[in-house]
């Protein structure tokens, strides 16, 4: 018996070492680059490479505590091979400022392959030739004028919102009690829902957004089974309903919308300007098959509902946690607004509650890794990453870095008031990317933002029993939530 394990623990070791002299031979330069980056420490095992330190971390996959658990055991930079993809990690500004804005790394990294397989053809994940003129069509969407005509939406729904937030119990999950509320935002705004009825269950896609990313941690950290056997195998089956059941809801809207423009004259073949769905459902939107559509619908969706959900969910918590900050934006809102309707010529005026917006997003980036694949040799300054590698920008560690933030893990909004905006260093702030391929949404996610908090402060008064952000047990296959529900309290101010 004895001989026989022996036997088997040789063979495996033989396949080890196969393994990595054929990565080696294959991907020379990569591998070469990698241990001068403190990527020899770990071992490389055939076709999964070095993603099993996820199982180390002694919570559940994703990729942000893998990450974090690779920084305090082995140091940074970080270097992750899935399967023989390799990824350099980068928490510099400088260098994170060069790679968004190279035109050789406008392509998503390889990690995001499998994501899409599954969402093949949406403006996140198109290569860059197709992406420019499709990018440039699609901000039609995101102009002024139409974030204009959105404002007396997103504020009536704050109002909504207000009356939810009065019967929610203490063990709410307020990531998908949040998400909820900035996907209905999306649908009225950028779908241009006119119908009086609205199907409760059009709700549920928040909810959908968040499973789905629980399954798709699920895939990316089995680099040895790629995606078009993964949702065809049990594993993958909960993913492939999930996607399933997006599809239906969303599909029932396109109808919706097809039958509205054709029983109306409103609609033109290539409009300048419109909603988004508008734009997608024209000539001018180039598509190969009509299930772009819904790709690019559900992406842009789950990105509003996502970041912006989880943002909210942060952003009241740190107001409940910093009473004496959480005063100072009542006291603005009231100055500024006082008790009338929060008008546009407001949100301008609002200094101090961007701020703290801001800087939520600086601690608790809803997206805390970008991903670019070097097309060629990429020089970043201290060093160049060849062809063939990706890098995966850290917003999260860079945020936090000392080099660019004075005592980083401070919840502190004066940063982001109008007199310090200078003082930022380019490269150390990216809570929606950087460059020609950042968020083409982050106008209309700020506005709804301001509207929102705005109004929820000026109605509750928020607690929390949460003393540190160092509490957070933060995790994130795409965008970061906590494992655990925020303690967040919200009780109707009195007023005199």
């Amino acid at each position: 018996m004895l001989i026989f394990w022996l036997k088997i623990l040789y063979s495996l070791v033989l396949c080890v070492v196969v393994y990595n002299v054929w990565l080696i031979l294959t991907y020379n330069r990569i591998v070469r680059f990698s241990w001068k980056e403190n990527g020899r420490w770990m071992l490389l095992l055939p076709f999964v490479g070095n993603t099993y330190v996820a199982l180390f971390t002694g919570r559940r996959l994703n990729m942000l505590t893998t990450l974090l658990w690779a920084e305090r055991f082995i140091g940074l930079p970080v270097n992750f091979w899935f399967g023989h993809k390799y990824h350099y990690m980068c928490n510099s500004a400088e260098e994170a400022r060069i790679v968004l804005n190279h035109p050789k790394c406008y392509n998503k990294a390889q990690l995001y392959k499998d994501v899409k397989y599954i969402f093949r053809n949406s403006l996140l994940l198109i290569e860059a030739d197709k992406w420019k003129p499709r990018r440039r069509f699609l901000r039609n969407a995101f102009k002024s004028n139409m974030l204009k005509s959105f404002f007396p939406t997103f504020y009536q729904q704050s109002f909504n919102l207000v009356e939810r937030l009065k019967s929610v119990g203490p063990e709410e999950d307020y990531f998908k009690f949040f998400n909820k509320y900035a996907f209905m935002n999306f649908f009225l705004t950028s779908v241009g829902w006119r119908g009086e009825y609205i199907d409760p269950n059009i709700e549920i896609f928040g909810e959908l957004i968040d499973r789905t990313q629980d399954e798709f941690v699920k895939l990316l950290a089995n680099p040895l089974i790629p995606a078009y056997i993964w949702i065809n195998i049990p594993p993958g089956a909960k993913l492939k309903s999930l996607r399933t059941q997006m599809k239906t809801l969303l599909t029932l809207i396109l109808q919706d919308k097809k039958q509205e423009k054709v029983e109306t004259s409103e609609y033109v073949d290539n409009p300048k300007e419109g909603t988004l769905l508008d734009l997608l459902l024209s000539d001018g939107y180039e598509k190969e098959t009509e299930s772009d559509v819904f790709e690019e619908l559900v992406l842009f969706a789950g990105a509003a509902t996502d970041t912006t959900g989880h943002t909210f969910a942060f952003c009241f918590t740190l107001l409940g946690m910093y009473p004496d900050i959480q005063h100072k934006v009542y006291e603005e809102v009231m100055s500024v607004v006082g008790d009338h309707s929060i008008e546009e010529t407001n949100i301008k005026d609002l200094h101090y509650t961007e701020a703290v917006i801001s800087e939520t997003l600086r601690l608790l980036p809803t997206i805390p890794l970008y991903g670019r694949y070097c097309e060629e040799d990429i020089d970043i300054g201290t060093k160049v990453v060849p062809k063939g590698a990706s890098i995966f920008i850290s917003a999260y560690h860079i945020h936090r870095n000392p080099d660019y933030w004075k005592n980083p893990l401070r919840f502190d909004p004066n940063r982001f008031l109008p007199e310090n905006i200078s003082k930022i260093i380019p490269g150390s702030y990216l809570p929606f990317s950087a460059g020609p391929r950042n968020c083409i949404g982050q106008g209309m996610a700020l506005t709804l933002l301001k509207i929102t908090v705005a109004n929820i402060v000026r109605h509750f008064e928020i607690t929390s029993k949460h003393k540190s952000i160092k509490e957070f047990k933060l995790e994130s296959c795409i965008s970061m939530k906590t494992y655990n529900n925020l303690d967040c309290h919200f009780t109707l101010r009195v007023k005199p």
